[in-house]
């Protein structure tokens, strides 16, 4: 680029040199001479100036390129760490809808889990329900069964009670309707502990009966207070009234060989009132016994019908409260 411009003038010079000398004199050949130097001074002035303009321009530009390289250089890297970036973040993004793809799917599976175990619990509430409703109908049936049983009782008590007898000054039969309770009473009160002594039967039977003389034998008293007496205060308490404690006294105890008491003897207003008392005669003793017999058959299949009840109760229980549990889980 630099040499071009210079060897075109250095040309131009010589032809117009050339020209000169033919065509002219010396003196106008001197004079163009001059004047072509001056011409060629100015042109190589001109031709330095304009070199050293372009090769100013040329270190500006190439400068400026460098410059502007560098620049495209770092935008580049720039723009190649955001395409790592985004790529990274584009696979990430991809993780997370597959996760959330799997997730999803369990969900589904999860709800379709629950729909099922919803129509399921469905069908066990429903049978539950029968059953309760079934149980509800049989505690029903069982306690009218109940009180019937229990009016038989009540009535088969009095019937029994109407017919012991009681044969002037020799009883073949105890009647302790009205002190019965407070031997019970007290033998079983909350202090007390274990089968009543014979000794305390006997001493009961001589204060508070008024019987002086021809008491039981102690070991018959013994198996009394073993077989007669623990059983009757318990059931007394529990399920009976005096009187049909009353009547398992009339049924169990019986004494043997009791005179009347003397004159000296005080006895007890109930007493007189009890021997006043007139009984039916002609009932036999199998059929007291008999009758006894049926009372007790009935009294156990009481006490049997209400353990049945109780039992179904507590099992009616334990099937709501496992329903009302599967009721209050979260769905």
């Amino acid at each position: 680029m630099m040499n071009g411009p210079s060897l075109s003038w250095t040309s131009m010079v010589n032809e117009i040199d050339h020209n000169v000398t033919i065509h002219l004199g010396s003196k106008e050949f001197t004079s163009l001479i001059e004047e072509n130097q001056t011409m060629k001074v100015s042109l190589e002035k001109n031709l330095k100036r304009e070199e050293s303009n372009k090769l100013e321009k040329e270190v500006e530009a190439r400068a400026a390129s460098k410059n502007l390289h560098y620049g495209l250089m770092e935008d580049l890297e720039k723009a190649t760490q955001e395409i790592n970036h985004l790529n990274s973040q584009i696979k990430m993004i991809q993780g997370t809808n597959k996760l959330l793809q799997e997730y999803n799917n369990s969900l589904q599976q999860y709800n379709l889990q629950l729909q099922a175990d919803a129509i399921k619990n469905g069908d066990t509430i429903s049978k539950l329900q029968k059953e309760k409703n079934a149980l509800v109908e049989i505690i029903t049936r069982l306690t009218d069964q109940a009180s019937l049983l229990r009016n038989q009782c009540k009535n088969m008590r009095h019937s029994i009670d109407a017919s012991l007898p009681l044969n002037g000054n020799h009883e073949d039969y105890i009647l302790l309707r009205w002190s019965i309770f407070p031997l019970v009473y007290t033998m079983h009160a909350p202090g007390w502990v274990g089968v009543p002594r014979p000794k305390a039967i006997i001493d009961w039977l001589q204060n508070e009966m008024g019987y002086p003389s021809q008491l039981p034998f102690v070991d018959r008293s013994a198996r009394s207070a073993r077989e007669t007496w623990s059983p009757c205060g318990v059931f007394s308490f529990k399920d009976c009234s005096p009187e049909r404690a009353t009547v398992t006294v009339h049924q169990n105890t019986f004494v043997h060989g009791v005179v009347a008491p003397a004159e000296g003897v005080k006895v007890r207003r109930w007493e007189k009132e009890k021997g006043s008392l007139d009984f039916e005669d002609g009932s036999s003793l199998e059929a007291k016994e008999v009758a006894m017999r049926e009372r007790d058959l009935a009294m156990e299949e009481a006490v049997r019908l209400r353990n049945v009840v109780r039992w179904q109760r507590k099992e009616l229980r334990s099937r709501m409260a496992e329903v009302e549990r599967e009721e209050s889980k979260p769905k």
